[in-house]
């Protein structure tokens, strides 16, 4: 039994007590005092009895109820040290959540830098695929430039080998031109031998080629662009030709440094001699 709970059986018997003294002193005054007293002192006993259980359920119901104070002052104590464990868990909480915050601020401005230079490569790509489209198209262009380029060159190449091919029957002719003109001073010489003309013209003429660049307007003298620089010299015969065709033969009567002028022999003229016409050694 607690403390409080035996103060309380005290002074109930301190109660008990004064009530009987002040009821015999009451019952002495009386008749039948006795008989009154036993029957009051049973009572009183009965009460006391009944005081005495009423104080020890009384002191069970302290004792519960201290028990049951006990225990809620623990559960309060539980719920106190939940409570500070509730508000540590909740500044960390609230710290966690700054810091968060901080986190999402700054991800948020990375995400913005991130979109911003995302846009900034892709207008990047887009001037590149730009310029790659354009390149691509300035690539086209040269590769049909460089293809008409080969074909010009293959066009080229094939006027080159027919002006080969030219050339060499060109050569061919000036062959059989030169056979022909031999035929056709000898045949000249045995005409002039024959006709009692002078034989002083020298034969030995180096190889030569010009061409007419004027022709007397009676048609008598012709001026070639050969010289002495080139080793013309006065009496040499030249066969003049038109193409492939023999025109004539002249007779060189003067010579400068950079022309000459010869006579047309008209017995051997197959044609009017021109400005333009090819002039070679006649051999």
């Amino acid at each position: 039994m607690s403390t409080v709970a035996k103060i309380l059986v005290v002074v109930n018997l301190v109660l008990a007590g004064a009530f009987l003294a002040s009821a015999s002193n009451f019952l002495g005054r009386q008749e039948n005092w006795r008989r009154k007293w036993d029957k009051l002192d049973v009572e009183t006993k009965a009460q006391i009895l009944t005081l005495v259980e009423q104080n020890k359920e009384a002191g069970e119901q302290f004792d519960a109820l201290d028990q049951q104070t006990r225990s809620v002052q623990s559960a309060n104590a539980g719920l106190k040290k939940e409570n500070n464990q509730l508000n540590s868990q909740n500044d960390l909480l609230k710290q966690s959540w700054g810091e968060t915050s901080t986190q999402l601020t700054r991800a948020t401005a990375a995400l913005q830098q991130s979109q911003e230079t995302i846009k900034s490569n892709r207008e990047l790509i887009d001037g590149l695929q730009a310029e790659r489209t354009t390149l691509i198209e300035a690539v086209k262009a040269a590769l049909e430039q460089k293809e008409a380029s080969v074909r010009n060159l293959n066009e080229k190449e094939i006027q080159f080998e027919n002006l080969l091919a030219e050339k060499q029957a060109l050569e061919t002719r000036i062959e059989e031109l030169k056979n022909e003109n031999r035929s056709l001073r000898l045949s000249a010489e045995n005409a002039i031998a024959k006709l009692g003309g002078s034989g002083d013209t020298p034969l030995d003429q180096p190889d030569l080629l010009g061409q007419v660049i004027a022709v007397a307007p009676e048609g008598g003298l012709a001026i070639i662009s050969l010289g002495a620089e080139d080793g013309v010299k006065r009496g040499y015969r030249l066969t003049v030709s038109r193409g492939r065709d023999y025109v004539g033969e002249l007779e060189i009567t003067r010579v400068e440094a950079k022309q000459a002028a010869g006579r047309i022999n008209q017995a051997f003229a197959k044609g009017k001699i021109q400005r333009g016409d090819r002039v070679t050694s006649a051999r």
